[in-house]
């Protein structure tokens, strides 16, 4: 048995099988390690889209409550404008015909003469809203850009 291990054909084998052996270890391991770093990888890019994920469901919960105070202050403001041009539906005679009356004048440089709208006071009720509109929505704007 020691002449056919002796054989040099056998030894030559035997290299080239030991020589395969430790390549294929090497390239499995290399592979393996391989493995390891893009599972790391993909836990650290599951990691930032978690990361960033809670940060939009945090910006979208924080502009949610920035719309929901902007529509109660515009319904407040609405409201004031409504209460104040009814009380100037209610001065004004619904069919006359005649000159409107003269507001008072200012009595100071600085104290303003009273307001008072003769002609249309829907129509200046309707400005005044869509003022205030745009006024409030220029606020909500400030503020949602302000929230990122």
């Amino acid at each position: 048995m020691i002449s056919f291990l002796a054989s040099p054909v056998i030894r030559w084998v035997g290299a080239i099988l030991l020589a395969l052996a430790i390549l294929g270890g090497c390239y499995v391991k290399g592979r393996l390690d391989e493995n390891k770093k893009l599972v790391a990888y993909k836990a650290e890019i599951a990691a930032a889209a978690k990361a960033q994920q809670d940060k939009i469901d945090s910006l979208v919960v924080r502009q949610g409550q920035i719309t929901k105070k902007a529509e109660a202050n515009h319904a407040k403001s609405r409201a004031i404008i409504s209460s104040a041009y009814a009380a100037l539906r209610l001065r004004s005679p619904a069919s006359s015909g005649g000159v409107s009356e003269v507001p008072d004048p200012a009595t100071k440089p600085a104290e303003a003469a009273a307001y008072y709208v003769s002609v249309a006071p829907e129509l200046a009720e309707q400005c005044a809203q869509t003022t205030q509109q745009l006024t409030d929505l220029q606020e909500w704007t400030v503020d949602q850009g302000a929230a990122q």
